[in-house]
């Protein structure tokens, strides 16, 4: 069962308890709906480049160094966490000059990571 049809039977179901109209329970309805199905904007995010960490006049933690055409020095701060993906490596094991591929979606200006593969080559 899906979260809209679940909200929709607590609202319903209220509403006949309290002794109010189905209408009024549709409105209400809509509003959490509207409410709690926020559409978040996410992008995903798929680089290669350097990583690097604690580099001056960045918030502390890991970064991506990578380039695109026309842009070159590009960064993206990584949230790196136990449901994080390292190949090649140990995500403990990661060091500053590390080549990789980093996926994952952008929230906030930052990449939650998915996976991260180090190129041995």
């Amino acid at each position: 069962m899906n979260i809209k049809r679940i909200i929709f039977a607590i609202c319903f179901l209220s509403t006949i308890i309290l002794g109010l109209s189905g209408a009024y329970a549709y409105d209400v309805f809509q509003s959490l709906n509207d409410y709690l199905l926020i559409e978040v904007k996410t992008s995903i995010f798929k680089e290669t480049g350097n990583l690097i960490k604690d580099n001056p006049g960045l918030e502390e933690g890991w970064y991506l160094l990578y380039e695109k055409p026309g842009n070159p020095g590009l960064t993206a701060r990584l949230i790196i966490n136990k449901n994080t993906i390292c190949k090649n490596k140990i995500c403990e094991d990661l060091l500053v000059g590390d080549r990789a591929s980093v996926s994952g979606i952008i929230l906030e200006n930052n990449v939650l990571v998915k996976e991260i593969i180090i190129n041995l080559d």
